[in-house]
């Protein structure tokens, strides 16, 4: 007879709440960092949780396998004007040096921003070592890469470009808003932390970052603009319910000087639903971006599935910023597939025998 008790579905709601309510009260402590009550421009994704290595350098190598390859495609703003395209590639591997687990990473990154024909490319090799003691997981990492952008200033019209006979502005006229040049290059450093552990039906992972941690000069023009430094925090909490339930809260936040973006939401989903067509997952789940208290930007769902080694994830952003009136609350179209392979790396197990 077995002596194995199932946990009430109540304690399970209980600690799901809970973990909320912790969230809510570390949240308006970062949105009220000097400077962090606007909304930063940087590249971003919803599905963050499913961007490792762009969401921080320590996650490089951290799954259940040999390698693994992603891609994702985001399309923002196309209800209203020339859309803003994201798409990044990475690739990530595990390594052992003896008996110490390392892993390394490229991750690429290409950002077009809507008609001003702003382009950002970017190129990070990445490095995490991983340490276990007990049961707890401790990742450290670190992300070199270099940074290119480019403008074309002939998609570009300026204050004394403006036509008093035609009363519209005519980038063929002169201007003295010249850039110093349309390219510029820039070496940027990122570093991160992760740990995760499991206590019974609970995985709890919480992790932190510190971006453009070398300050780069950032500037078309012949000044000292440099790239503030930005912090990045994350952490989940997944629940098995049961042998096939789960669910996952989730908390993504990230400020700097006079910049800052938050999302915070769950995912729920069903594991080993399907022996005959190889699903091993299905997943649907609701976030929202800048929602608490204040500058609300968008409600995000999301749908997703694993096929063998195979990860696919889509979200939608539902615009329900001021702008929603422009967007018809469209917001942005967003695409993930990763591929893990298996791992060849064998357990170890101690198997107790009769001393004879």
């Amino acid at each position: 007879m077995s002596s194995e008790k199932n946990i009430p579905v109540s304690i399970i709601f209980s600690v799901f709440i809970n973990a909320y309510r912790y969230a809510l009260l570390i949240i308006p402590v970062f949105l009220w960092m000097p400077g962090s009550a606007v909304i930063g421009q940087e590249t971003h994704n919803s599905q963050f949780y499913f961007n490792p290595l762009n969401l921080n350098p320590s996650l490089t190598g951290h799954f259940d396998g040999d390698w693994r390859a992603s891609v994702t495609y985001r399309n923002q703003w196309r209800s209203i004007a020339v859309p803003y395209n994201t798409g990044s590639v990475s690739f990530d591997r595990q390594f052992y040096l003896y008996s110490q687990k390392i892993s390394g990473g490229l991750l690429y990154v290409n950002d077009v921003s809507g008609d001003i024909s702003l382009k950002v490319n970017k190129l990070y090799f990445s490095g995490a070592y991983h340490y276990t003691i007990n049961d707890h997981e401790l990742h450290i990492g670190i992300q070199p890469g270099v940074v290119m952008k480019s403008i074309n200033y002939d998609k570009l019209t300026f204050p004394d470009q403006f036509d008093m006979g035609s009363g519209t502005y005519n980038g063929t006229l002169p201007t003295g808003e010249n850039g110093d040049g349309e390219r510029l290059t820039y070496i940027d450093l990122n570093v991160g932390i992760t740990w995760n552990t499991r206590i019974g039906i609970f995985e709890p992972e919480a992790g932190a970052g510190l971006l453009h941690l070398n300050s780069p000069k950032e500037s078309f023009y012949n000044n000292d603009n440099r790239k503030p430094l930005q912090t990045v925090m994350h952490a989940k909490l997944k629940t098995n319910i049961g042998e096939e339930l789960f669910v996952e809260p989730a908390l993504f936040m990230m400020a700097g000087r006079k910049a800052s973006d938050m999302i915070i939401g769950a995912r729920a989903g069903i594991q080993t639903i399907s022996s005959a067509t190889s699903i091993r997952e299905v997943h649907a789940g609701i976030f929202v971006r800048n929602g608490i208290g204040l500058n609300t930007d968008a409600f995000i769902v999301n749908i997703g599935m694993i096929r063998r080694n195979l990860q696919l994830g889509i979200s939608y952003d539902l615009n329900v910023s001021p702008l929603s009136e422009a967007s018809g609350s469209r917001g942005a179209f967003e695409l993930t597939l990763i591929y893990q392979s298996i791992s060849t790396i064998l357990n170890s197990y101690s198997i107790p025998c009769e001393r004879f």
